[in-house]
């Protein structure tokens, strides 16, 4: 009841990621992709989860090389007063957030590891010194702080943050320093400081949502990672075999025709299940259960 009070604050709350599928080579021309040790064609999907509605209310694609940043205005343009939008870092932009906030819309996202965090201090902005605030602080952070916008303008905002368990911590500095070592690199005090944290920013205010809500909120960006990973093993998102460009065009469109009738009768059987045993069923057992019962 009370996590339902919480949610009802909100309009809705829409999540928004991507899923980036690797194609024939010579789709290269149509969809281009990184290259490299990568496809030379790829297809970057953007979804939007809406959580109330528990269903995709967005669906869009086009070429791999594109910066998931890029999508931001489309999710803005659709973004209602009262909704929260929550994204990972790499929609991260400054400009957008404050954007979202103009429209009595909220947002809540993670921090960059470069990002530059600032106090007023006397009239005067001042950087924070992220390594020594964070040593400074106990188990959890609630603090008001500015972002530097692209006009140079400074917008304030919600810091949040909770220690982090410390088998956990001790997990994500194992994988950093093996990706730093593989990759020549030398992890900075600020990024090591960083690992042991989870920090959010966002536009809501203290009286509407807690620090631990706002980091259990996070977590329901989970979710459609959930689904696109249930969603992309069932229908094959991946495997077109070497076709052409019309044949792909027919397959593809019916996959995704798939995926918004599968997420629509998710939430209905979700529902009725809920009702039944007042247990949520997963997203990938629905469509596992789905696939094998319709072959």
């Amino acid at each position: 009841h009370e996590a339902i009070e919480v949610l009802k604050q909100f309009k809705d709350i829409k999540i928004n990621d991507g899923s980036t599928i690797s194609l024939p080579d010579k789709l290269k021309d149509l969809y281009k992709g990184l290259g490299g040790t990568n496809a030379d064609s790829a297809i970057k999907i953007q979804a939007t989860y809406s959580v109330f509605q528990n269903e995709f209310v967005g669906l869009d694609f086009y070429s791999a090389t594109k910066n998931d940043n890029t999508y931001n205005e489309v999710t803005l343009a659709a973004l209602e007063a009262g909704e929260l939008m929550i994204k990972d870092l790499g929609y991260y932009d400054g400009d957008y957030f404050k954007k979202i906030d103009n429209k009595k819309a909220f947002f809540l996202s993670r921090i960059k590891t470069n990002c530059v965090l600032y106090r007023m201090n006397r009239s005067e902005y001042e950087i924070i010194d992220i390594v020594k605030f964070l040593k400074g602080s106990e188990n959890s952070i609630d603090d008001n702080v500015f972002i530097k916008l692209s006009s140079g303008t400074m917008y304030e905002v919600r810091l949040t943050g909770l220690k982090l368990p410390e088998k956990v911590s001790n997990e994500r500095k194992r994988k950093a320093y093996k990706n730093a070592q593989s990759n020549q690199k030398q992890l900075t005090e600020k990024e090591i400081q960083l690992l042991d944290w989870f920090l959010l920013i966002t536009n809501v205010s203290d009286d509407m949502l807690t620090v631990k809500t706002i980091g259990e909120l996070y977590r329901l960006r989970w979710q459609i990672e959930l689904q696109f990973k249930a969603l992309k093993s069932s229908m094959d998102f991946d495997k077109y075999g070497n076709i052409g460009e019309n044949y792909f065009k027919c397959i593809f469109y019916g996959k995704l025709i798939m995926v918004i009738l599968t997420m629509r009768l998710f939430a209905i059987c979700r529902v009725i299940k809920y009702k039944e045993t007042k247990r949520f069923i997963s997203v990938q057992k629905f469509v596992r259960n789905l696939r094998n019962n319709t072959k």
